[in-house]
């Protein structure tokens, strides 16, 4: 499995990974094009298109906030779902960028789906966290999320988790406050 960087909209297979984002994460969890294009601007930021035989299968994207690296976003196409491609993607991303991988889900309490997507994470060796996060809205007009965060591959202590949030919320979401 190839991890192809991507750091521009004219990049060959950039349609393909943003359609997989685009159908995979809701509204006030996303960017829009407009943001991503910003996103591309940052040098710790990483948008990659998983590839398998030269065909885009997912995408991970991450940032890289020294510790740990924060999963932004991941996902598989639709049709390939179900087959074990998530896990490998994941696996090999982590066996070719080792380092403490943090990334953020929502409550268990929220429904059937979230509890497998935790599920799916923790087989994966990430563990949950349950200290109250708040997601800050990922541009103007987006609203706040209640999420966990989920850590790989051990769990945060109290203090390891605010120092997470604030580089969370100030880097990736630039914020000038910590929402609490």
């Amino acid at each position: 499995m190839e991890f192809k960087r991507i750091d521009d909209v004219n990049d060959v297979d950039f349609a393909d990974a943003w359609e997989v984002y685009e159908y995979s994460f809701p509204a006030d969890e996303k960017r829009s094009l407009n943001a991503q294009m910003q996103a591309f601007k940052e040098k710790i930021y990483g948008f990659y298109a998983a590839k398998k035989d030269n065909k885009v299968i997912g995408l991970i994207a991450v940032w890289d906030l020294g510790d740990y690296y924060f999963v932004d976003h991941f996902a598989t196409k639709k049709e390939l779902r179900g087959q074990g491609l998530g896990a490998g993607m994941m696996k090999e991303f982590i066996a070719q960028h080792p380092k403490k991988y943090v990334l953020e889900v929502e409550p268990p309490s929220a429904g059937e789906m979230e509890k497998r997507r935790i599920g799916f994470y923790e087989r994966l060796g990430y563990k949950f966290n349950r200290y109250d996060y708040t997601q800050p809205p990922m541009e103007p007009g987006k609203e706040t999320v209640k999420l966990f965060l989920m850590t790989y591959p051990d769990e945060m202590t109290e203090e390891e988790f605010n120092n997470v949030r604030e580089k969370l919320h100030k880097i990736v979401y630039k914020q000038k406050e910590v929402i609490k």
